[in-house]
């Protein structure tokens, strides 16, 4: 059984009940963090314009860390260097992916970035979310790519 609720300083952690999808889509709008699991919570966040970590589902050959980077690349590669760094750190920490190698000063543990970069990663969020706005739609770009390939 998960428990009701708990608080420590200033973050409340709440567990909620399942919502229907506008309802989360709200609730993801509403947070100033999302954390989400999954592929489906994951483009839902996306589309929210906010913060957030995506908890990727692990896969036994190792997949799923290959998968994660190749998101960050792409998602990362127009914030600035603070944010780049801090949260590709996180998203490493927050799926358990080991960054030592890269990084073996790096502590063992889950760091989010530091609240000093929540406007400019907020601002990364918002100009992806505008950026995903302007990409064409799935059914276009599939008609494209067989008319390219025929």
């Amino acid at each position: 059984a998960l428990p009701g609720a708990s608080n420590r300083g200033a973050l409340r952690v709440r567990y909620l009940p399942a919502l229907t999808q506008p309802d989360f889509d709200h609730l993801l709008w509403s947070c100033d963090l999302n954390l989400v699991r999954g592929e489906d919570s994951f483009v839902r966040a996306q589309w929210a314009g906010k913060p957030f970590l995506w908890q990727i589902y692990p896969q036994d050959d190792g997949a799923h860390a290959a998968k994660l980077a190749a998101f960050q690349q792409l998602f990362l590669a127009g914030a600035t260097v603070e944010v780049r760094a801090a949260v590709g750190r996180a998203a490493l920490d927050w799926n358990g992916i080991a960054a030592s190698a890269a990084k073996p000063d790096h502590a063992a543990g889950f760091t989010l970035p530091p609240p000093g970069l929540r406007e400019p990663w907020l601002a990364h969020c918002q100009a992806w979310r505008a950026h995903l706005a302007e990409l064409p739609d799935l059914a276009s770009s599939l008609r494209a790519f067989v008319r390219k390939h025929r």
